[in-house]
């Protein structure tokens, strides 16, 4: 065997030998972006992934702000539109107008992988739509304008005839006499508290008897007898036999005419007179005290009678008041009451009694200036049919 040179080693088999590889080219990604994930401050990880996003261009014809699925990318208007990279899919894509003159603009839009994308959202047809909307709201709001500017004329024109109406009523002579009897009486009237005293007489006339404990609840009683002004204000005539007196007492009046004066009164100027009762007028005329008269026990200082009436009555008021403020409650003219008559005292009817049920004559008391002076006595009691006319008999209100 043949040795070998030291050093060199055996060949090996053709079949054994490798033939020469070309080396492989580096594989390129195309538009690779790197991006960095900082985990901490001590290790930074790089990944490598595929960029498969395309540019889309969104072009308008107005200057608007580009939504994409809600998420804001830019402004984009016909001299400068806007290039979003995009992955392909399917977006909502959304422009609104900088200037609030368009409406909001929604659509589907989807881009596909390839070739760049160029979106064209068409503003001008929603632009004229608002248009016409806004046209169409603006002639509506100029139709109700004109409608409310008509119904103000209107307003005003009726107004103006209301107010002339009003001028010539609250000029009109019979509205004016009205007003002011209403005034006067309504302010005529005095507050008398709930009370109890004795009603009647033990020196009088049989019908003053017996003496009896009243109980009366608040009232309210006119200070003055119904003048014949206040009369032919509110019935338009004047029945008085002394007629030439406007702030005398009216009289010549029936009971029942009375009653027609009271509710046309209460009519105009709504509110809820009547006559006084029996007892109600008899406690106003005492005023709280035990005087023979309303006032006073000298007649001549508080009443018109016989002796110095010059057979006249006389303007309200010309004697004194008695202790309630109340005047001509004996003489000048007697005054109706509303109860029936009764030939003595009910000594049962003790808590606001009205008297009896029913009768044939109505009460009066006072007195007139054709009377002596006893029969212008707190006690003293007259009856007379409800038709009967005198021209000594007239009356006065209360209300509750």
């Amino acid at each position: 065997m043949k040795g070998t040179s030291k050093g060199n080693k055996p060949k090996k088999p053709d079949s054994e030998v490798k033939k020469d590889v070309p080396a492989k080219k580096p594989v390129v990604i195309s538009k690779i972006t790197p991006k960095k994930n900082i985990v901490n401050t001590d290790t930074v990880i790089t990944t490598v992934e595929v960029d498969t996003r395309v540019n889309a261009t969104f072009a308008t014809n107005r200057r608007c702000s580009i939504l994409l699925d809600n998420v804001y990318q830019g402004e984009a208007d016909p001299n400068s539109p806007t290039i979003i990279r995009l992955e392909p899919g399917t977006y909502n894509l959304q422009a609104i107008s900088s200037d609030n003159t368009v409406d909001k603009y929604s659509v589907t839009v989807e881009i596909a992988s390839g070739s760049p994308k160029v979106v064209i959202i068409p503003l001008e047809e929603v632009y004229t739509k608002r248009i016409d909307l806004e046209t169409k709201a603006a002639e509506e709001q100029k139709r109700k304008d004109e409608a409310i500017r008509i119904a103000n004329e209107e307003r005003l024109r009726l107004e103006r005839i209301k107010a002339e109406e009003q001028r010539r009523i609250d000029n009109d002579p019979k509205v004016i006499a009205l007003r002011r009897t209403i005034r006067e009486i309504k302010e005529s009237m005095i507050t008398i508290g709930s009370n109890t005293f004795q009603m009647g007489s033990t020196t009088g006339n049989n019908d003053e008897f017996p003496i009896r404990s009243v109980s009366l609840s608040r009232y309210q009683i006119a200070r003055y007898e119904v003048t014949q002004f206040q009369w032919r204000t509110i019935m338009g005539n004047n029945p008085s036999k002394h007629s030439d007196c406007d702030n005398c007492p009216v009289e010549y009046v029936s009971w029942n005419e009375v009653q027609e004066f009271i509710l046309k009164l209460n009519t105009v100027a709504d509110v809820n007179f009547r006559l006084p009762t029996e007892a109600e007028w008899e406690y106003a005329a005492r005023g709280n005290s035990s005087n023979v008269f309303s006032g006073s026990n000298t007649a001549s200082k508080v009443s018109w009678y016989l002796e110095n009436s010059a057979k006249n009555t006389h303007p309200i008021g010309g004697k004194s008041a008695n202790q309630l403020g109340l005047f001509d409650l004996s003489g000048n003219v007697a005054e109706w009451c509303s109860d029936w008559y009764a030939g003595s005292y009910d000594k049962t009817d003790t808590g606001d009694p009205s008297g009896p049920g029913s009768g044939k004559s109505k009460v009066i008391r006072g007195g007139s200036w054709d009377d002596n002076d006893a029969a212008c006595r707190v006690t003293y009691r007259e009856k007379e049919l409800p038709t009967t006319k005198k021209k000594t008999i007239g009356f006065r209100l209360v209300q509750m």
